[in-house]
């Protein structure tokens, strides 16, 4: 019965320290903000005006942003159709 008090206790002190950890660095931490739109931006770019048939470096270690970065270029493809000058995507 102690050891599962013991147990208990031990598992709710390192919940809610990661807890507050989490809230500490949602608050605190700003981080490279920016950086996977900015490389998708590019990779976009590049696959309007066939500047490139290879995709970049970031896409390697990130591929989870392949199917949006595709999603996007095919809306900004259309824009570009109808003659959109800027797409915000």
């Amino acid at each position: 019965m102690k050891m599962k008090r013991f147990r208990l206790a031990t598992y709710i002190v390192f919940i809610s320290f990661q807890i507050i950890l989490q809230i500490y660095l949602s608050i605190k931490m700003q981080g490279a903000q920016g950086v996977d739109d900015f490389d998708m931006y590019l990779q976009i770019g590049s696959l309007l005006n066939n500047i490139s048939a290879s995709w970049s470096s970031y896409f390697s270690f990130a591929p989870n942003n392949v199917v949006a970065t595709v999603i996007f270029g095919i809306i900004a493809k259309v824009a570009q159709v109808l003659h959109q000058p800027e797409v915000f995507l």
